[in-house]
């Protein structure tokens, strides 16, 4: 399994190409390219390596993490998956577009809901469910746990969490979220976040200052 990023948009979340090396089937996660440059980029690399998408996933429904949804799907031909309780965000993005001025083409609701436990396949890789709500009551996280990677949407970043003041988020259940599905994994595992850089859940659960503070006030 291989792993390319690309940070799109004003938001600068990152979209992620997850591809078995061998088959060279591909999972995009999050296609937030919105620009024609950054539809030019992505198209180009997997022009260039011979990938083959097979699905999107959407690890949540906000605009800048679907914003190129429509575009991928009817240039591949693929469905896109994500998890039922995000289908107000899905219907919610082209306001919440337009209050920001942010370029955004409508995305399509999803073709297939996924749910804990759920695997991905693609070639001889996979990647599992894991329903981390908080930010959003739908977010999903995506694991590996044979390559010891996870793929976090907005639900942790390196030294931060996943911000709760936007509809659906909720703090309490974030924190619960990130103690049971996302500090039960090794330390070792590599988190790839919806924003910012690579991380580890040792790193965070060491350094993180929202993490500490959570700790903190169980003991």
């Amino acid at each position: 399994m291989k792993v390319q990023k690309f940070i799109f948009n004003d938001f600068r979340e990152i979209t992620y190409l997850v591809y078995d090396e061998k088959s060279r089937e591909t999972v995009i996660i999050d296609p937030g390219c919105n620009k024609d440059s950054e539809r030019k980029r992505i198209v180009e690399y997997i022009e260039k390596y011979g990938l083959k998408p097979i699905a999107i996933v959407n690890t949540h429904g906000h605009l800048d993490h679907i914003c190129c949804n429509k575009f991928i799907k009817d240039k591949y031909n693929i469905e896109i998956l994500s998890n039922d309780k995000e289908l107000d965000n899905y219907k919610m993005a082209a306001t919440v577009a337009d209050f920001y001025g942010f370029p955004f083409e409508e995305s399509p609701m999803p073709d297939k809901f996924i749910k804990e436990g759920d695997e991905i396949a693609f070639g001889n890789s996979k990647l599992i469910v894991f329903e981390t709500s908080g930010h959003t009551v739908g977010s999903i996280s995506l694991i590996s746990p044979e390559k010891e990677i996870v793929f976090t949407g907005d639900v942790i970043f390196q030294g931060s969490i996943g911000r709760t003041d936007l509809p659906g988020g909720d703090l309490d259940v974030l924190i619960k979220t990130i103690k049971e599905k996302i500090l039960t994994l090794p330390d070792e595992t590599i988190i790839f976040s919806g924003h910012g850089y690579e991380t580890t859940v040792g790193e965070e659960a060491k350094n993180n200052p929202f993490i500490r503070e959570m700790l903190k006030d169980e003991d």
